[in-house]
């Protein structure tokens, strides 16, 4: 039985993927032999690389799924953007190519990192990434 860095066996592994994707939290897209998952490396690759962005994650019904709470398939996937400059209008086509590529109503919440809603947005969340201070 083959097993990946995490020590669980791969029949265990794709059986979740299975069951995440039957629940609309991740997309799967065949490469070959192989598998990506989902909107949360697609962020990744969408936001890591701009300075303007300091940190991305997923809350809502979409991270609580992900999480393993019981409910109806997300219909969208919440995403925070921190950021000091950027407004959701600058992210509309990010938005738009995430929609596309992933199949998913992709909702971009920008806030600016000062923001008091941030520590109650960010429990339960799924993080993407947060930049360390220098």
């Amino acid at each position: 039985m083959t097993q990946l860095r995490t020590g669980v066996p791969q029949q265990s592994v794709a059986r979740e993927v299975g069951r995440l994707e039957r629940a609309g939290v991740v997309v799967t897209t065949t490469v070959g032999s192989a598998k990506t998952i989902g909107i949360i490396p697609m962020l990744d690759v969408a936001f890591r690389d701009r300075s303007d962005v300091f940190e991305v994650f997923v809350f809502g019904s979409w991270a609580s799924r992900f999480h393993g709470e019981a409910g109806e398939p997300p219909n969208d996937v919440d995403v925070a953007v921190v950021s000091p400059t950027l407004t959701r209008f600058d992210l509309a086509a990010d938005r738009l190519d995430l929609e596309a590529r992933s199949g998913l109503a992709v909702n971009l919440f920008v806030l600016e990192p000062w923001n008091d809603r941030l520590d109650e947005l960010r429990s339960g969340s799924v993080p993407v990434f947060a930049r360390v201070a220098a």
